[in-house]
């Protein structure tokens, strides 16, 4: 049975498919949440956008998991 990936998961699988190293993403990302003190979604996202991977659909569903929704 397949799961829906979360918010996270589909950040990283964009920032990856734009070529970024996943190991280094996920550095990266949890860098920026302990610096920032972000949930790991909301930091997959700054994360993404910093290297230019557009994730703004992807947003909306870390919003919705940051909110419970």
């Amino acid at each position: 049975m397949l799961r829906e990936q979360s918010a996270f998961e589909q950040v990283l699988d964009r920032v990856t498919d734009a070529g970024v190293e996943k190991q280094a993403a996920v550095a990266g990302i949890n860098e920026l949440q302990r610096e920032l003190g972000l949930t790991i979604e909301a930091a997959a996202i700054v994360y993404a956008r910093r290297e230019g991977v557009d994730v703004s659909d992807a947003a909306g569903a870390a919003r919705n998991s940051v909110l419970g929704e």
